[in-house]
């Protein structure tokens, strides 16, 4: 970040230093002046830094306390001390928790008054009238700008920093809609008073006690708590100030992103589910949040938000909720539903009907709508039901307490006899809709979006027809999906052949095709969708085109840090390749797969050879088959091997082939390419090892200007983060340990920011424990050092490698500290984590260390 306008702050600064020291005598002149130039200070921060990330840690930093006063203090004094002041900067910046954000901060704090104080000392004026003048002249001006930015001010409290207070009589004309609305509208909704009666109660008392709603509505699936939760949706629209609606989709972090998607905002997935959290937080009890067909899994995050949170679930209420169990229509509500879809004809059958679909609201309408499709007279559709064993009634009496397969099994068995009924497995066009349907997740599928990823045309008839019939669900905005009893249904009584969704296949795989330069994050919408897909076709039937789903899949897991899952689905990936020889002959599919698992196993850190041999497979491949893989995806293959040469130290080796995979793609690609930069940087790191300094530090410093350049829009992007942390190590070689932990730290804020469930940040806090500890900050690298030990203990497990190095470093600092006893036991704890992984060579080196300190013990004594 360029700190363009820091000059108008230090002016500001010098000013108040100014009229401070000359007021001294009058303390109540100089408190009132004192605290309008703080004023005016904190809209200078906000004109300025109003968008960056820091901007609110920074304001506090500065306005917090007596902090500004103290600033100015030390600027004006004679006998400043740089490190006087530079602890001054630390101290007041420690609560900042991104560390990236604290490193910022602190950076412009010590601009601010190196230059404030430069300038302070070399004024000629005594009587300081040239400032007052200055002061005086632009006071007008300023005065304006206030008013101005006053009012933008409002305006973004708005939408980023609401401070309005709900009142209980207050009446809002319409909440503002903070999601992307209520999707999954029905077009008829009937009944229910007494439920929304019932929840409008709990919502009213919950309101009084001025305690947070709460509100777990559940039932069996089909009985209308979408619907119902639809209906209180729109009866709190209006009485409260933000009002969403979230579709829950595997887990509630994706969900929650995926839902809020209208926030403009640069970053990954934790990244913007922190935001999320952070936002709604702010929102508290001025917002209430709908989560539709939540799972019933155990999240502390729901727990911790401070809006109000009523959910769907077919699971029964956790402690933390007030449950709400949804039951039945009552039967001149069954009664309305049904005649609202079937007109052709009304009389007492009805009522049998109705008794057989045991009042689920699901198989009424769907009832209702095969009959008006078909033009069935009630008389003989009762009978052909009957005839055909159609009765739901008991399966709903006996399965309240029941929400997994079983439910679905023995609904399935009912609404198959409306399947068969509706006479449309004979419909190519509608089966061919039905079965795509059935393998996607339960969440809406936009109009657009149908028809590209099943290849329809605009007007398609059997897309409309399934629609009117019951069996696709569309809502008012055109978003399309289908009930998960009506999928279970149809995957249930058709063979679905994975040739039928090659198209579909295909579509998501393109969705979640990653490239270099893309911010993941957008991918991340499309995963439950994929994810759906790939599972159902799990060890089904084998295709080339369901491999590159699992490909990208495995890329998607890998760039999150979930590293175990991307291994599991690259190697469904080689369990497909592998077991079909027509595969097997696909050197393209064969150059993605290699390299995908050459990286993921380069990440997780304790599978250095593996991921040799997958990167060395890569090269044999591509130079069996030259013509076919061409150059530059060859490059892909010389750099991951490099990258395996690195990771074991094979410094030789791994220049030799980085120098090839550098040459290939400087002949392809832009010299700012990432591609490019990746390559230069890994050699950066080899020239380092091999003690050619200054190479290294004259190439990588050409990277880190090149990316910075290149993401200066994007200050959080996550090539970052491995650029800046191989040019600190170059600094350190070079002795300059300062700038060495600023990078370390840079590189630490923008990973926490990510993710702060990446693994790779264990790397980062090591190193930062290690710099630490070589400039004598000892309680610091103490720090740095637990972190690292506590975030590979939870990703990496008790016996990998880099936990071994993180106590064997814990160590090291202990001994400076003087705590021996803990010293020796972490030394023991590395050993035997090296033991485990029969890493002989450091199993040793500890020995050795254990030795001289338990002789330096025995001369001691």
């Amino acid at each position: 970040m360029e700190y363009y306008f820091i000059g108008k702050i230090i002016d500001r600064i010098v000013e108040v230093s100014i009229e401070s020291i000359e007021d001294k005598a009058i303390d109540k002149k100089r408190k009132s002046l004192l605290k309008k130039y703080v004023a005016d200070i904190h809209n200078q921060l906000l004109e300025i830094y109003g968008t960056e990330e820091i901007y609110d840690d920074l304001c506090r930093v500065i306005l917090e306390g007596n902090n500004l006063e103290r600033l100015i203090k030390l600027c004006a004094n004679n006998d400043y001390k740089k490190a006087t002041c530079l602890n001054f900067i630390e101290t007041i910046t420690e609560g900042i928790e991104n560390t990236y954000n604290r490193n910022q901060v602190c950076h412009i704090l010590k601009m601010v008054t190196d230059e404030a104080f430069k300038r302070l000392n070399q004024l000629k004026d005594p009587d300081h009238v040239a400032i007052k003048n200055i002061i005086g002249y632009h006071s007008e001006s300023i005065q304006t700008d206030i008013n101005k930015l006053q009012k933008e001010v409002e305006e973004l409290q708005g939408i980023l920093r609401p401070t309005i207070k709900s009142k209980q009589d207050e009446r809002y004309k319409e909440s503002k809609d903070i999601c992307k609305g209520c999707k999954k509208a029905v077009t008829y909704f009937v009944g229910r008073e007494k439920d929304i009666v019932e929840i409008n109660r709990i919502v009213e008392r919950t309101i009084e006690q001025k305690d947070r709603i709460s509100i777990w509505i559940y039932g069996i699936g089909g009985m209308g708590k979408t619907q119902l939760c639809r209906k209180v949706y729109k009866e709190l629209n209006g009485t409260i100030s933000y009002i969403g609606w979230v579709e829950y989709e595997n887990d509630l972090r994706t969900s929650l992103v995926n839902s809020f998607r209208f926030i403009d905002r640069k970053g990954n997935l934790q990244e913007q589910y922190e935001f999320v959290i952070d936002y709604l937080n702010s929102l508290g009890k001025d917002a209430i949040l709908f989560i539709d067909n939540y799972d019933g899994k155990f999240n502390n995050e729901l727990e911790k938000l401070r809006c109000h949170i009523i959910l769907s679930s077919r699971v029964k209420n956790s402690d933390m909720f007030d449950g709400y169990k949804v039951g039945a229509l009552e039967f001149s509500e069954c009664k309305t539903l049904f005649k609202y879809f079937y007109k052709i004809e009304d009389n007492e059958i009805i009522n049998e009907i109705i008794h057989m679909t045991g009042y689920l609201t699901l198989a009424i309408e769907l009832v209702a709508k095969i009959g008006q499709k078909r033009k069935l007279r009630l008389e003989k559709y009762y009978e052909e039901l009957k005839e055909k064993g159609f009765n739901i009634k008991t399966i709903v009496k006996s399965n309240w307490d029941n929400t997994g397969e079983e439910l679905n099994v023995a609904l399935s068995q009912h609404f198959s006899i409306l399947f068969d009924i509706a006479l449309i497995q004979n419909d190519l066009s509608a089966m061919y809709i039905l079965q795509n349907f059935s393998v996607l997740p339960y969440l809406g599928i936009n109009h657009e979006k149908v028809l590209e990823w099943f290849h329809l045309d605009e007007e398609e008839n059997a897309l409309l027809d399934l629609v009117d019939s019951g069996w696709i669900q569309c809502s008012l905005e055109y978003e399309y999906m289908m009930h998960p009893i009506i999928s279970y249904t149809i995957r249930e009584n058709s063979n679905i052949e994975i040739e039928n969704c090659k198209i579909l296949i295909q579509n998501l795989t393109e969705e979640i095709a990653l490239t270099d330069n893309d911010n993941y994050l957008e991918y991340f919408f499309y995963m439950p969708y994929a994810l759906s897909v790939a599972e159902y076709f799990l060890k089904k039937e084998e295709k080339e085109f369901i491999i590159e789903l699992y490909i990208h899949l495995a890329t998607l897991y890998q760039v999150n840090g979930e590293y175990e899952k991307g291994y599991q689905w690259a190697f469904e990936a080689k369990r497909l390749l592998d077991g079909n020889k027509k595969f097997y002959e696909k050197p393209i599919l064969k150059n993605k797969l290699y390299n995908t698992l050459a990286e993921i196993c380069l990440d997780m850190r304790n599978k250095n050879e593996e991921c040799k041999k997958w990167a060395d497979m890569a090269v044999q491949n591509d130079a069996e088959n030259k013509k076919l893989i061409g150059e530059l995806r060859s490059a892909n293959s010389f750099h991951n091997l490099a990258c395996a040469y690195i990771q074991l130290n094979e410094n030789e080796k791994s220049m030799y082939y980085e120098e090839i995979a550098l040459d290939i793609r400087k002949k392809y690609l832009e010299k700012d390419n990432i591609k490019v930069l990746n390559a230069k940087r890994n050699l950066a790191m080899v020239y380092r090892r091999t003690g050619k300094i200054e190479d290294a530090y004259r190439i990588q410093r050409q990277v880190i200007e090149t990316m910075q350049e290149m993401y200066k829009d994007n200050l959080y992007h996550p090539n970052l983060p491995v650029a800046y942390n191989i040019y600190s190590f170059i600094l350190k070689d070079k002795g300059d340990i300062e700038s060495a932990i600023y990078y370390q730290e840079k590189a630490v804020g923008i990973r926490e920011k990510n993710n702060i469930n990446d693994p790779k940040l264990a790397i980062n806090y090591n190193n930062l424990g290690m710099f630490n500890l070589r400039a004598e900050k000892i309680k610091k690298a103490k720090e740095w050092q637990e972190k690292a030990i506590k975030i590979d203990l939870k990703f990496r497990g008790p016996y990998h490698n880099d936990l071994a190095m993180d106590y064997f470093n814990y160590a090291k600092i202990l001994r400076k500290t003087g705590e021996e006893e803990k010293e020796l036991q972490y030394l023991q704890k590395s050993k035997e984590i090296y033991l485990y992984n029969e890493n002989l060579e450091e199993v040793e080196r500890i020995e050795e260390v254990i030795r001289e300190i338990l002789e330096n013990n025995k001369e001691i004594s």
